[in-house]
């Protein structure tokens, strides 16, 4: 018998597994175990007020911050450094999504480290994929003829 979501025992058979922990082998050439918590939730909170801009809404100038223990706690329309935020609320990280006309910017802080991430503009986008590969082939040079 195991306990439930809210703390009653209950009389359905359910079986309890134990916890299992898979090792984590490291593939050659992958980096992904060198990016920290920090810059994966920066990167989770760019890719949210991206989708919300994609949705036709635009986000609002909003911070998170984080604790140790992994509580959040949101604050809208700071004015305070993000820094001096973090430390009056004991927070181990804090990010700020900050919407910048047609882009959005994400600053985070945690201790000594810092990052930002800023979404492109959605030109800047088509004009970087549509000219990486040129739809021309300049095979020589003709000169007109002498007449």
């Amino acid at each position: 018998m195991c306990a439930s979501a809210d703390g009653l025992s209950s009389n359905l058979a359910i079986t309890c597994l134990p916890k299992v922990n898979f090792p984590r082998k490291r593939a050659r050439g992958c980096d992904k175990y060198l990016v920290s918590r920090f810059i994966a939730n920066a990167v989770e909170i760019l890719a949210a007020a991206e989708n919300t801009m994609n949705a036709g809404s635009m986000p609002s100038d909003l911070t998170i911050l984080i604790s140790a223990e992994g509580g959040i706690h949101m604050v809208a329309d700071s004015d305070w450094p993000l820094e001096s935020l973090r430390q009056f609320h004991g927070s181990s990280a804090a990010y700020r999504v900050h919407p910048v006309a047609d882009k959005v910017r994400v600053e985070g802080r945690s201790g000594s480290q810092t990052c930002q991430f800023e979404t492109e503009k959605p030109a800047s986008v088509a004009r970087f994929l549509l000219n990486s590969v040129p739809g021309y082939h300049i095979t020589g040079l003709m000169l007109p003829a002498a007449a």
